[in-house]
C-alpha cells in the first residue's frame, strides 16, 4: 500500500482486500485517516497476523506509531513497544525471507508443472500460476481477484460451484473461455482447506481439449468402423484360435439366418457347419495349422447354398497367431447360373452335331469360334485348316468347288461389310451338289460380335423337284382343263398349280397367285392355313379349330374332306365341299398337295331349306299337340276353380287362392299359343373374326332397331378380340338383346355395348359355377330400363319363356341368345334389379394363335392378402357371404353390412380401424354413392371400391359413379377383386 499521510492511497496490492477485508476500489477512494481509524478500532494483532507479510506489518507500525504519536501519552511505554517491536520486525523479516524462498521453490515446481493450479476463496482467485493463467489466454494478475463466472462457460457453471460447495475432490469436466472468448474443455481436481480460519480451495486445472478431440475422431473412426463392417456385402465373422466367433456382421446375420448375439455365442462349425467339430476339410484348420490364408467352395447342406469361404488368419502386433477372419459370400445364384450355362452349352453342342444343316460361326476377327462335324461334311475341308481357324484360309480352300466362285466371294465380303445384314441364297457346285446358305449376324447384349453361317444341301430335294416339273407338265394339262377348281402346293407351301375353275370360283387370277404362298387370300380374310396346307404340315389336330365340318375322304385315306360356308367368294356367299390329298414321289417323300373345291351352295341351301321344313313341321306338330293336351288340363283348372270360386262366400280367403290359380292359367294359356309361332334357323359358319370389327359393323343396323328416345353407345377395347365365331350368329346375338333392352325401355333410357379382355381362373369358376381356364374376349350389353327381379333372371334363357304380352315375343330370343353363345363354346350370364336395368355378359374363347415366346403375356402377379379390417357392404347375402368368405381366407379381418344404411352406422363404430370400404352400387335405403358421401364426412381419405353389375359408362351416367373412383364389375373373380384390394392397401 504507497500514499501519502492524511492523504487517499495511491497503489494498492491484492493482498489488503485479505487485511481490510475491503476491495480494492473502496481503499482506493478511503483517506488514510479513515483506515487508521478502522485499525485502531479494529483487532490490529489478528489483521497482522493474518496479513503475514512484511510489507503489511511495517505499515501497521507505522500506523501504531501516528496513533501514539497522536495521543501523546504514554512514552514510556512507547519505548519498550519499540524495542519490541523492532525485535518483532527482525524476526518477521527472518521468517519472510525463509517463506519468500520456500514460495520461489514452490512456484518453480507449480510453473513447470503440466497442470495450473489456483487457489480461490468463495469463488474468487487468490493466487494462479503462469499454465494457469496461459490456459485462459492472461497473464497472471489477470487471473487475480476475478470470479469464477467469468473463466467457466454459463452453461456449467453451477456444477462447479455446486462440486466446489460439496468439497468434492474427484477430477471432473468442464468448459473454460479464454480472454478472446474461445471455449475449451477441463478437466478440474480440488481440494478445500482452512487456512487460519479461512475456507480456501486449491484447484488442477488440465487443458483436455486436444483430448476430447481424439476422443471423439475416435468414436467417428469407430462409428464409420462399424458402419463399413455392417454395410458389407460379403458375411464376416471374427474367430478366436479355438472357433469361437466374438464379432459377425449383418450380412452374417442374414446369411445364417441368426441374430449377431446368437452366432457370438457359437462355434464356427456349429454356424456355418450344422456340427458339433470341424469338418475334416475344415479351411479353419487349415489356416491355423498353416497361417497362410485359404479360399474354397463348398456346399453346405445345413444352410442349404453354396459358399466361397475365405479365412484370413489374425495376427497380434508380434505376429503371432491369435484367431481368424471368415470373409464368406452366397453363390448358391453364380453355382446355379454355371450349372445352367454347362447344360445350355451341352444342349447346344448337342443340338448342333444333331442337325443336318452344316453351322459355322465366324468371329468379328474372322476366327472360327464355333462348327459342327455336319459343316466338316459337306465342305470337306482338311484338318489343317480346321486348325487354324482361320476364315480366309477356309474361303480360299473352297473357292474351287463352287460353279461361281467370284459370287460367292462377293456375297460374303459384303455381309462381312454389313454384319447386322441377313441373307439366303442358293449354291451350286462343279460336283452338282446344291446348298441352302443362310447367314445373320451374332449378337451378345446388343452388339455385333460375329457372324452364323448355315448350309442345307438340298442336292436331292432338286432333283425330285426337277423330276416333278417333268410330271407336272402332264398333270397340270389334266387339271388347269379340269371342271372342278383345284391347285397344287409343293412342300413349301408355294402354288404350283391354280387352274381356271378356281379362277371362276375365287375370282383371283393363275397369274396373281403362281409361285406364291397367298391361298388364304382367296378364301380366309386373315392369313390361316387351307386344307393343303395342313396336310403338308401334317397337323390333322389343328383341323377341329379352323373347320367345324371336316373327316377322313372317302376316296384317299390320307386326305381330308372339309365343308363350310364362305361369304363373298367370287362375288357371292358359297358353300364349298373341300377335298385335300397328299401327293408322294417314287420314293415315297412328301412333295406337294391337292386340293379340290366343289361349290354345292345351291343343294345345300335346298337341303337346309328341306331340313328346316322338317323341322318346322315337326314342332308345329309336337306344339300342336302340347298346346291340345295342355289347353285340357288347363281347361278342366279353370273350370273347376270357377265352380269353387261360385260357392264360396265373398270374404272367403280361398278365393284369393283360386283367384291367383285362375291367373297363372291365363298365362299358361298364352305360352302355349306362344309355342305355335316357333320357325327360326341360322347356318353355322364359324371362322376367325375380330368381335370389335362385327360390334362396330352392326352398330349402324342396331340404330334402326331403337327409338329416338333411346342412345346407344359402342366402346370396344383398344386390342383385337380374334374369336372363331360365325359373325352372323354373334350379329344375331347383338339384335336379340338390343331389341331387348328397347322393349324394356318404354320411356327412353341409354344401351351401351362395350367389349374387353378377361381371364377366366379357378376362383372365377368356383365363384360362379361355370366357365373354362383361358382367356376370353367379353361382349357387354347394358340398359337403363326396367330390370327383372331374380324369379325372371333365372327362367330368361329356358325356350319360349317370355314376360312380353301376347303377341309381342315368341320366347325365343334370349334362348337363341344363349344356344349360340354355348355353340360358341362361350359363356353368358345376366345381372339385372327392378328398376336398374340389366347387364347381359357374354364370354367368347379367344382365337388360339401359335405366337413366339416373346409375345406371350406376362402370367398375372400372384394374389397376396393381409390382415386389414374391411367393411364389405351387400344387400345380396350370397354374394356377401362370398366376399366375406374370400377376404377372410386371405388374412383380412371383415365388418358386414346389409345395405347402405347399415354401412354407414357400422363405419362409424370402426372408423379408426377400417381401411378399404367395399361398397355394392345399388343397395336399399341408401346406394353406393349416398353411403359413400356419408362416410367421407367420418373419414376423407378411406379408401374405397365400388362394386356393381352395371357397365361404367351406366353408372356414370346415372351419377353413381365419378373420377377417380375405384369399380369392379359384376360378376367378378375373387382373384380380381383380392388384387383390387391389395393394390388399394398399397397404393
Amino acid at each position: 500500500m504507497i500514499g501519502q499521510i492524511f492523504h487517499k492511497l495511491q497503489r494498492i496490492n491484492p493482498w489488503h482486500f485479505v487485511w481490510f477485508g475491503i476491495v480494492s476500489s473502496e481503499l482506493l477512494t478511503a483517506l488514510i485517516s479513515t483506515i487508521i481509524s478502522y485499525l485502531l478500532w479494529g483487532n490490529i494483532t489478528n489483521q497482522v497476523l493474518l496479513i503475514g507479510s512484511v510489507d503489511a506489518f511495517i505499515v501497521s507500525l507505522i500506523v501504531v506509531w501516528i496513533i501514539v504519536y497522536f495521543t501523546n501519552k504514554h512514552a514510556a511505554e512507547l519505548t519498550d513497544l519499540n524495542n519490541h517491536l523492532q525485535n518483532e520486525i527482525n524476526m518477521r523479516k527472518q521468517t519472510d525471507e525463509t517463506l519468500k524462498e520456500s514460495e520461489k521453490r514452490i512456484r518453480l515446481l507449480t510453473d513447470v508443472a503440466f497442470d495450473g493450479i489456483a487457489v480461490s476463496e468463495n469463488l474468487f482467485f487468490l493466487e494462479a500460476t503462469n499454465k494457469f493463467a496461459s490456459m485462459f489466454g492472461c497473464a497472471p494478475s489477470e487471473i487475480v481477484g476475478r470470479h469464477m463466472s467469468d473463466l467457466i462457460a454459463p452453461e456449467y457453471l453451477e456444477e462447479v460451484i455446486q462440486a466446489i460447495s460439496n468439497g468434492y475432490d474427484r477430477p471432473y469436466e468442464t468448459v473454460g473461455i479464454r480472454k478472446d472468448g474461445k471455449r475449451f474443455h477441463l478437466e478440474v481436481c480440488g481440494k478445500s482447506f482452512l487456512y487460519q480460519n479461512r475456507a480456501l480451495r486449491i484447484s488442477a486445472v488440465r487443458d483436455i481439449t486436444e483430448r476430447k478431440e481424439m476422443l471423439e475422431m475416435i468414436l467417428q473412426a469407430k462409428a464409420d468402423w462399424e458402419e463399413s463392417f455392417n454395410t458389407i456385402n460379403d458375411a464376416i465373422t471374427v474367430h478366436d484360435k479355438d472357433f469361437n466367433i466374438i464379432r459377425a456382421n449383418r450380412a452374417a446375420e442374414e446369411l445364417l439366418g441368426l441374430p449377431c448375439l446368437t452366432i457370438t455365442r457359437q462355434k464356427c462349425y456349429e454356424s456355418y457347419h450344422g456340427r458339433g467339430c470341424p469338418p475334416g476339410d475344415c479351411p479353419s484348420c487349415q489356416v491355423l495349422a498353416t497361417g497362410k490364408a485359404s479360399t474354397t467352395e463348398i456346399f453346405e447342406s445345413h444352410l442349404k447354398k453354396h459358399l466361397e469361404i475365405k479365412v484370413l488368419p489374425r495376427l497380434d502386433n508380434s505376429g503371432n497367431l491369435i484367431g481368424l477372419i471368415h470373409l464368406v459370400r452366397d453363390i448358391t445364384e453364380r453355382k446355379l447360373a454355371e450349372e445352367e450355362l454347362k447344360r445350355s452349352l451341352s444342349l447346344l453342342q448337342a443340338t448342333l452335331e444333331s442337325t443336318a444343316d452344316g453351322i459355322l460361326v465366324v468371329d468379328s476377327s474372322g476366327k472360327f469360334s464355333g462348327y459342327n462335324a455336319r459343316f466338316v461334311e459337306l465342305w470337306r475341308l482338311p484338318e489343317e485348316i480346321l486348325a487354324s481357324r482361320d476364315d480366309q484360309r477356309a474361303l480360299d480352300y473352297v473357292l474351287d468347288q463352287l460353279k461361281d466362285p467370284n459370287g460367292f466371294l462377293d456375297k460374303v465380303q459384303r455381309l462381312y461389310a454389313h454384319p447386322d445384314e441377313t441373307s439366303f441364297d442358293i449354291l451350286e457346285f462343279s460336283d452338282g451338289r446344291v446348298f441352302e446358305r443362310y447367314s445373320q449376324s451374332q449378337r451378345l447384349e446388343g452388339k455385333t460380335v460375329g457372324r452364323v453361317w448355315s448350309f442345307r444341301d438340298i442336292s436331292q430335294r432338286k432333283k425330285t423337284e426337277e423330276a416333278l416339273f417333268e410330271q407336272q407338265s402332264f398333270s397340270s394339262t389334266l387339271i388347269q382343263n379340269s371342271a372342278t377348281a383345284a391347285f397344287v402346293l409343293d412342300k413349301m407351301h408355294r402354288i404350283m398349280i391354280w387352274n381356271k375353275a378356281c379362277e371362276e370360283l375365287t375370282g383371283y387370277s393363275e397369274r396373281d397367285m403362281i409361285s406364291t404362298n397367298n391361298q388364304w387370300k382367296a378364301f380366309y380374310n386373315s392369313q390361316r392355313p387351307t386344307v393343303a396346307d395342313i396336310i403338308l404340315n401334317n397337323e390333322i389336330e389343328r383341323m377341329p379349330l379352323l373347320y367345324k365340318n371336316y373327316s377322313r375322304s372317302s376316296l384317299n385315306p390320307q386326305g381330308i374332306r372339309a365343308e363350310g360356308w364362305f361369304k363373298n367368294l367370287g362375288g357371292k356367299d358359297r358353300y364349298l365341299v373341300f377335298e385335300a390329298s397328299p401327293i408322294y414321289n417314287s420314293k415315297g417323300d412328301l412333295i406337294a398337295a391337292i386340293e379340290t373345291l366343289q361349290d354345292i351352295s345351291e343343294s345345300k341351301r335346298l337341303e337346309e331349306q328341306l331340313r328346316q321344313s322338317q323341322k318346322i313341321e315337326a314342332v308345329g306338330q309336337l306344339a300342336g299337340g302340347v298346346a291340345h293336351d295342355f289347353n285340357n288340363i288347363i281347361s278342366a283348372i279353370v273350370g273347376y276353380a270357377h265352380l269353387a270360386l261360385m260357392k264360396l262366400p265373398e270374404n272367403d280367403m280361398i278365393r284369393g287362392n283360386l283367384e291367383q290359380i285362375l291367373q297363372a292359367s291365363d298365362r299358361a294359356t298364352t305360352l302355349t299359343q306362344s309355342l305355335l309361332s316357333f320357325s327360326r334357323k341360322q347356318v353355322i359358319n364359324p371362322m376367325p373374326n375380330n368381335l370389335n370389327d362385327i360390334v362396330k359393323r352392326q352398330e349402324k343396323f342396331l340404330l334402326r332397331l331403337i327409338r329416338e328416345d333411346i342412345e346407344i353407345t359402342t366402346t370396344c377395347a383398344a386390342v383385337d378380340l380374334t374369336i372363331f365365331a360365325d359373325s352372323g350368329q354373334i350379329e344375331q346375338v347383338l339384335m336379340n338383346l338390343v331389341t331387348n333392352a328397347r322393349d324394356a325401355m318404354p320411356e327412353g333410357g341409354h344401351i351401351s355395348l362395350r367389349t374387353e379382355t378377361m381371364h377366366m381362373d379357378e376362383k372365377f369358376i368356383e365363384a360362379h359355377g361355370y366357365g373354362k381356364q383361358g382367356k376370353y374376349a367379353l361382349l357387354l350389353v347394358s340398359d337403363t330400363g326396367e330390370g327383372m327381379d331374380e324369379k325372371t333372371r333365372v327362367r330368361i334363357f329356358e325356350p319360349f319363356f317370355t314376360t312380353k304380352e301376347q303377341g309381342k315375343g315368341t320366347g325365343l330370343g334370349l334362348s337363341m341368345v344363349y344356344g349360340i353363345v354355348k355353340q360358341h363354346d362361350g359363356f353368358i350370364n345376366v345381372y339385372s334389379e327392378p328398376g336398374r336395368g340389366t347387364t347381359f355378359k357374354i364370354y367368347l374363347p379367344l382365337f388360339k394363335r401359335v405366337v413366339d415366346k416373346d409375345q406371350e403375356e406376362t402370367k398375372l402377379a400372384p394374389v397376396k392378402g393381409g390382415s386389414e379390417l374391411i367393411l364389405v357392404a351387400e344387400d345380396d347375402v350370397a354374394l356377401r357371404k362370398l366376399a366375406s368368405a374370400v377376404l377372410r381366407s386371405y388374412g383380412y379381418s371383415v365388418v358386414e353390412a346389409i345395405d347402405g344404411e347399415d354401412a354407414v352406422m357400422k363405419f362409424g363404430k370402426s372408423k379408426d380401424d377400417v381401411q378399404l370400404v367395399i361398397l355394392d352400387g345399388i343397395m336399399p335405403k341408401k346406394n353406393g354413392k349416398e353411403a359413400y358421401e356419408e362416410i367421407l364426412t367420418m373419414n376423407p381419405s378411406i379408401k374405397t371400391i365400388f362394386v356393381s353389375g352395371y357397365a361404367e359408362d351406366i353408372i356414370s351416367k346415372e351419377g353413381l359413379l365419378e373420377p377417380g373412383i375405384n369399380f369392379l364389375l359384376k360378376p367378378l373373380a375373387p382373384s380380381a377383386m383380392l388384387r383390387k384390394v391389395r393394390e388399394m392397401l398399397d397404393a
